[in-house]
């Protein structure tokens, strides 16, 4: 079931939380450390608005778009698509907030596989690039938005140490798990294995020694494989996974640059 279908049902059965304040986020946190085994000890909830005008107020974010990707737009009858109303274009991109955000939500001519890695790599993007001092600058702005559209039951009086949590973090190595048909099934997943690779995913790298593996010299003429944009040589290149059908994110954790 999804999380919002989760959210929505216990919104509707309040009558079955006595003295809850917030159903949706109490049943989807006690969900989420069933599933994880993990203590969530406090939640911020942000609606599309607030994520938006977040990125508004950093001044933006930087990011590597690696497939062109439609604002908006629907699936026609005929299997075809309507509706587009732009493009975020490959390459290095400084986004909005707006653009930001279909950066994170479009899978039009991808699938929810493309959209949970670019989500990964926007969250680490975030946290690399945001700047304190801005944010303390933008507070007025940003507390207006967080009235409407954040919910979190961190303590007032915790904030401080929040916002050292932030700094500590900003220039660290931040490491995702993905659960997809690879490592799960969604139809029955394992929960005892969910939680296991949870933990697993939490404990640090091991370190890895320098690997020899057995080459074969190439002639001083032929050149390195280079990653480019296009073809220029006049060899029909080999066939490559385009933005309609993208790989399937890594299994294991990987860091959220390799999201990018």
């Amino acid at each position: 079931m999804p999380a919002q279908r989760v959210w929505t049902a216990a919104e509707e059965r309040k009558d079955l939380f006595k003295n809850v304040a917030k159903p949706g986020l109490t049943t989807i946190r006690g969900v989420l450390q069933e599933i994880t085994g993990l203590r969530i000890d406090y939640t911020v909830i942000v609606d599309l608005k607030g994520f938006q005008s977040l990125v508004d107020a950093m001044g933006g974010v930087t990011v590597n778009v690696t497939e062109r990707l439609p604002i908006q737009g629907y699936h026609t009858s005929s299997g075809g698509v309507a509706g587009i109303e732009g493009w975020i274009e490959p390459g290095v991109q400084q986004l909005d907030g707006y653009h930001a955000l279909w950066f994170a939500r479009s899978r039009l001519l991808s699938d929810d596989y493309s959209r949970m890695r670019r989500q990964r790599c926007l969250v680490g993007k975030i946290l690399n690039q945001v700047n304190p001092a801005t944010m303390v600058q933008k507070y007025p702005q940003l507390a207006a938005v967080a009235k409407e559209n954040i919910q979190t039951d961190v303590p007032a009086a915790d904030l401080p140490a929040w916002v050292d949590l932030v700094l500590r973090i900003k220039n660290s190595s931040t490491r995702s798990l993905t659960f997809t048909p690879d490592n799960i099934s969604p139809a029955n997943p394992n929960f005892a294995a969910i939680k296991r690779m949870v933990k697993d995913s939490l404990n640090p790298l091991p370190a890895v020694g320098p690997v020899v593996t057995p080459t074969t010299t190439p002639s001083p003429t032929t050149k390195a494989p280079t990653k480019t944009t296009g073809s220029t040589s006049n060899k029909s290149p080999k066939p490559s996974i385009g933005p309609t059908t993208p790989a399937a994110p890594p299994s294991q954790p990987v860091t959220i640059d390799e999201a990018c």
